[in-house]
């Protein structure tokens, strides 16, 4: 089972209300409400998990992200899945590549890992700019 956003060209405000428009930015403070069995993963790094019960007993785990950087609302993304991931750091960044459990134990996902941070520093040197999050984004692998 996996939820995924995708928010390009103009869906943003099928989501949330918003001006989906690249001039008009802001910050976003995500929330999200999932099963416990399921991780949720955003733009941001999460800041924290808890638990919360509804009306009728059922327990549900809250993931809270950062407030992200001033960004379009198109570029706003959210996960949740029961996916796994392998992770590396490259330049003080830390680097995951998720995918379905079986991929990341049988090695399929390892390409990616390994070719990833090399390619982050390649454009940050070509471009001559650091990496402004403070990580690479969830590099998600539907394999």
């Amino acid at each position: 089972m996996l939820v995924a956003s995708q928010l390009e060209p103009a869906y943003a405000r099928t989501v949330y209300p918003c001006f989906d428009e690249p001039d008009m930015k802001a910050t976003f403070n995500i929330r999200i409400v999932h099963d416990p069995s399921y991780v949720a993963l955003s733009n941001m790094p999460a800041i924290g998990v808890s638990e919360m019960k509804d009306e009728n007993g059922s327990l549900w785990s809250v993931t809270t992200f950062n407030t992200s950087l001033k960004m379009s609302t198109y570029l706003t993304a959210f996960v949740v899945c029961d996916f796994d991931y392998v992770n590396t750091t490259e330049r003080g960044k830390e680097i995951r590549i998720w995918a379905r459990k079986e991929a990341v134990k049988n090695g399929y996902v390892d390409y990616a890992l390994n070719i990833t941070g090399p390619i982050f520093s390649f454009l940050e040197d070509l471009f001559n700019i650091s990496y402004p999050l403070p990580k690479t984004g969830e590099i998600i692998y539907f394999l």
